[in-house]
C-alpha cells in the first residue's frame, strides 16, 4: 500500500479473497447435514443458523451460477411446505462444487463434513 501499487494489490485480493468463502462453504455444508433431519414445522435453531449461512453465500453463487443458487436456496431457505435440505446435503454439496471450482476454492481446504464430500467423490462406508 505505502508503494501505490495497486496493480500488485488487486492481485493478491484476487489470491485471497476465495479463502474468505471457506469458511461460509463449510458452515452451509455443515448445517446442511444437520437440518436434512428435521420436519419442515421443526423450530429448531439450527434451521435459522443454516440459513443465515446460506443467505451469506448465496450473493456468491449468483454471480457465478444460478443453477447453484437455486439449489442451495431450496435446500436452505426454510418453507413451511418443504423439509429442510429437500434434496440431501450432498445435493448441497454438488450444488456448490462448480463455484468452488470456478472462484479457485481448494476441495482440500473446505474437507469432508459428517459423510458428504464437498467434491463429488462419495466417502466410502
Amino acid at each position: 500500500l505505502e508503494a501505490l501499487d495497486c496493480i500488485n494489490l488487486r492481485r493478491t485480493v484476487a489470491q485471497v479473497e476465495h479463502l474468505l468463502l471457506v469458511p461460509l462453504i463449510q458452515s452451509v455444508l455443515k448445517y446442511a447435514v444437520k437440518n436434512q433431519n428435521y420436519e419442515s414445522n421443526s423450530d429448531n435453531k439450527h434451521l435459522a443458523i443454516g440459513k443465515a449461512f446460506a443467505l451469506s453465500l448465496l450473493p456468491f453463487l449468483a454471480a457465478k451460477n444460478p443453477d447453484a443458487t437455486q439449489a442451495v436456496e431450496r435446500n436452505m431457505i426454510l418453507s413451511p411446505t418443504l423439509q429442510p435440505v429437500f434434496d440431501g446435503s450432498q445435493a448441497v454439496a454438488d450444488a456448490i462444487l462448480p463455484v468452488m471450482q470456478d472462484l479457485g476454492v481448494n476441495c482440500d481446504l473446505v474437507g469432508i463434513q459428517e459423510g458428504i464430500q464437498p467434491c463429488g467423490e462419495r466417502p466410502q462406508s
